[in-house]
Formats: C-alpha cells, sequence, structure tokens
C-alpha cells in the first residue's frame, strides 16, 4: 500500500511539473495592426504597394493600396519601421492577349525605396494610424 502511495504521488508531481512547464514557453511579441492612407500633393494615390521594414530586425510587411488610397496592415509585430510606397506590380496578360501598357505611377521614384524615402512609423500594440502625405 505504500509503495501505490509513492507512486501516486510521484504521478501527482510529475503532472504538477508538466501543466507548470507547458506555461513557459517563448512569448509572442505584441503586434498591432496598422489602417491608413496614402496621398500625393493632397491627391489620394489609387493604387500601388506600402511596404514597412525594420532594419534592425529583418522583419517586414506590404499591403496594396486601394482605390481609395486606403490600406491596412494586421499582425505587425511592435517597433520602428521604414516606410516605402511602391508601383503596383504589373498583371501578366492572359495567353493570347497583348500587355496592357503600365500606368505612370505617380510618385517620385525616392518613395520607393525604404532607405531613400524618409518615411519611418512606429507601430504600437493594438489599433495605429498612418496618414501619408506625401510632396
Amino acid at each position: 500500500m505504500n509503495r501505490a502511495n509513492n507512486r501516486y504521488a510521484l504521478m501527482l508531481v510529475l503532472l504538477a511539473c508538466c501543466v507548470t512547464l507547458a506555461g513557459c514557453g517563448p512569448k509572442e511579441a505584441p503586434r498591432g495592426d496598422i489602417s491608413g492612407s496614402v496621398s500625393y500633393q493632397g491627391k489620394l494615390i489609387e493604387t500601388g504597394c506600402i511596404s514597412l521594414y525594420s532594419p534592425t530586425n529583418g522583419l517586414g510587411s506590404s499591403g496594396d493600396v486601394q482605390s481609395d488610397g486606403s490600406f491596412s496592415l494586421k499582425g505587425i509585430p511592435v517597433g520602428s519601421y521604414q516606410v516605402s510606397v511602391m508601383p503596383p506590380q504589373p498583371v501578366p496578360p492572359a495567353p493570347g492577349e497583348t500587355p496592357k501598357p503600365q500606368a505612370k505611377f505617380p510618385l517620385p521614384a525616392k518613395y520607393a525605396e525604404s532607405t531613400s524615402s524618409g518615411l519611418t512609423f512606429d507601430v504600437k500594440k493594438g489599433a495605429n494610424e498612418l496618414k501619408l502625405d506625401l510632396k
């Protein structure tokens, strides 16, 4: 009977250790969501891609600019980012179709590179708003 009690106690101790250790894993970094708009010389940009890049940890994210100039990025790790606004990727034509000419992107080329745009943004936990009024 004593041996059975020892086994029972040992199983309870092991179970308690497993439950305790299960909660000791690495915690996920806090994240934020970004919504905003992009305009150039007071006029909303109707196309393009906004990109965030963190040179300190190599993380990045991107999303399309909508026809109303808005964009949203979800689940971005909290931190400081360099921002760029790039032209949209050309859509390949369907087989047998002639490629459509690409419309001129209205932003100066410097905004397409995070290292030359001069744009930065600090993502905080929760909801963030980023309004880019480029000149």
